[in-house]
């Protein structure tokens, strides 16, 4: 799969849809609260820069931006994108849709204080040493910064 094959797949999906695919894969495991999280990361990008992307679907599947939609020149992907294509099911799935369309309508408080990017507790990516890079909290498993 390329990225291009991606993107011609996801070409007729519902916004929504893809906000709770990206809520879901990237927070699942963390809580409603965890995953309001990812989601409003998602807003605040949405509303700090149009290089993130000019709609929620855009800042999601901006390459390189959020893990499970990443799709290398070798033709391996990030081992949640199959479960995402092929629709996931359950609480935390359901919980994600909901939370998408509460945060693609502004109905949630957003437990980052603003966060622009965030990333999980076992990693530490160059770009979180960045001097432009203000820690403002840790939810759960992830750190959740502010460029400024």
């Amino acid at each position: 799969m390329t990225r291009n094959d991606l993107l011609q797949i996801l070409g007729g999906r519902d916004p929504k849809e893809i906000v709770a695919a990206t809520i879901w894969a990237e927070a699942r495991n963390q809580g409603v609260v965890g995953m309001a999280a990812v989601a409003c990361v998602i807003g605040n990008r949405l509303m700090a820069a149009t290089w993130y992307g000019k709609s929620w679907p855009g800042v999601c599947l901006k390459p390189w931006q959020f893990s499970c939609w990443n799709v290398y020149k070798d033709g391996s992907k990030d081992p949640n994108l199959d479960r995402i294509l092929h629709g996931p099911t359950g609480c935390e799935w359901h919980q994600a849709l909901c939370l998408a369309e509460l945060a693609m309508e502004g109905h949630i408080k957003d437990p980052t204080d603003g966060a622009t990017h965030y990333h999980t507790l076992d990693v530490s990516p160059a770009w979180a040493a960045d001097p432009r890079m203000v820690y403002l909290r840790t939810i759960k498993d992830h750190r959740f910064y502010l460029e400024v």
